[in-house]
């Protein structure tokens, strides 16, 4: 009688234990969602002053004037153009909505990403901030011409994390179900941004090899995806040919440097906005936000090196450590810059990466050190930071400016500091390049102001993304 209490009582004790753990998992990805819309609410507050121009010609060009046609003559990207088209027909910035599903998608999908890659990983706050941070925001979430690369970032990272999952089941029909996942995000994939074709040919060969035959028909599709994408476009299209925007490059030297820079525009919690053009050395302030980022990211990189090595020392069979994700983590991180080795290297092509960067920090900080968290919340909130210093640096740089506003106290201790720093930049740098858009001209046409691109000049651009959509006067 004894013994059969005893039985039912762990029994009981198995069944709370598990159902505390399936809400503890389900309040961790809600706590997730929330913080990740606080953080995306932050970013947006001050990218709501980014002006329309620049690259965004990409699409608002071909939108008003040619159609998908043109658009697809440069870029195999319809999602992004028929966002961009819906935008226009509703009067509604759906391209931002968009955007922000994109980035609450990746904070959740880079939390999903942290249990499968280690299933002994507790959800803390700490690291449920570092999924929700990001310090690519400026890049990849406040131009309409970008949504591609966002929607991108979220397609990709669903694959990878249906590729280690189809690695740990054994159940034949979930292998196939997953490889059939795979193949149809890779259409998604394949409609959002080349940059993604990395991701979804080394997913593809992954399942290809591990399964065979059963995953034979979805993984050939996927690849076979990829691969006429690529030949459909031709050379011009996909940037390879003389005359066109980008260059390729053969040199292996520069792929090492290509996939060194992106890896440190990834995780470094510096402002590349300031630092890049040299604005950082004109202003104290700005100047002490990247010599403590830059301090941080060297802490990190020494703590992080002492706990791998320590973690190899315990790990002593070979069968504990091929449980260890980190290789596999760090190949398809690398792996989804491969398209953009051929282009050139840019903040913007990184941003596929930050996901696995960051789930590679997380699971290689010790669980049982005391202070390994604080480097997760000192990056975090620096990623946060440098994001914000970036948009703010980006909004000056498409013509913002406080100068007879009445900005509030929070816009001033950042708007005032970064404008001198713009004024005074020493180098020109990506995005951040002012002159794209000093040929815009304000005026007043159709009852509201508008600024004319002499581009189009038949299309009333809106003073910023956040007062409206462009329409055509």
């Amino acid at each position: 009688m004894d013994l059969a209490a005893a039985t039912a009582c762990k029994v009981d004790s198995d069944a709370v234990v598990h159902q505390e753990s399936k809400d503890w998992t389900y309040i961790a990805f809600v706590r997730c969602v929330l913080t990740a819309s606080v953080v995306w609410c932050v970013f947006y507050y001050f990218g709501r002053h980014v002006a329309y121009g620049g690259d965004d010609s990409s699409v608002l060009v071909p939108l008003f004037q040619d159609g998908l046609m043109q658009h697809l003559q440069r870029h195999t990207r319809p999602l992004e153009y028929f966002f961009a088209l819906l935008s226009v027909r509703t009067g509604f910035p759906v391209w931002i909505a968009v955007s922000y599903l994109a980035y609450v998608g990746s904070s959740v999908g880079a939390l999903t990403l942290l249990r499968i890659a280690d299933r002994n990983q507790q959800p803390h706050f700490w690291k449920i901030l570092v999924c929700a941070s990001s310090p690519l925001a400026a890049q990849a979430y406040f131009q309409v011409d970008t949504v591609s690369q966002a929607l991108g970032n979220v397609f990709s990272l669903a694959i990878v994390i249906l590729t280690l999952r189809s690695l740990r089941t054994g159940q034949a029909s979930d292998i196939r179900s997953q490889a059939w996942a795979v193949a149809l995000l890779a259409l998604l994939c394949i409609l959002s941004k080349e940059s993604t074709y990395g991701t979804v040919l080394a997913s593809a060969t992954i399942l290809l090899v591990r399964h065979r035959r059963l995953v034979l028909t979805p993984a050939c599709i996927a690849l076979l995806l990829v691969v006429g994408a690529v030949l459909g476009r031709g050379l011009y299209r996909y940037g390879m040919a003389g005359g066109s925007s980008s260059e390729l490059h053969l040199d292996p030297l520069y792929w090492v440097f290509a996939i060194v820079y992106s890896a440190c525009v990834a995780v470094a919690p510096i402002p590349t906005s300031i630092t890049l053009t040299g604005a950082f050395l004109t202003e104290p302030v700005l100047a002490a936000v990247v010599a403590v980022g830059a301090a941080v990211a060297l802490a990190g990189s020494i703590m992080l090196g002492v706990s791998l090595l320590k973690d190899r020392t315990r790990r002593k069979s070979a069968a504990e450590r091929g449980h260890d994700n980190h290789l596999l983590l760090a190949m398809l991180a690398i792996v989804s810059l491969v398209p953009t080795l051929f282009f050139g290297a840019a903040e913007l092509y990184a941003s596929p990466m930050v996901p696995m960067l960051q789930v590679l920090l997380m699971i290689s900080i010790p669980a049982r050190e005391r202070f390994y968290p604080a480097l997760g919340y000192a990056c975090s909130v620096l990623w946060i930071v440098a994001s914000t210093i970036n948009i703010v640096y980006y909004s000056i740089a498409t013509g913002y400016s406080t100068a007879g506003q009445s900005p509030s106290m929070i816009d001033r201790v950042l708007y005032e500091p970064i404008e001198r720093a713009v004024a005074n930049e020493s180098r020109i740098y990506s995005i951040y390049y002012s002159k794209l858009y000093s040929d815009q001209q304000r005026s007043f046409k159709g009852g509201r102001v508008c600024k004319i691109d002499p581009r189009q000049p038949d299309v009333c651009l809106p003073e910023s993304i956040g007062s409206g959509v462009p329409q055509r006067l």
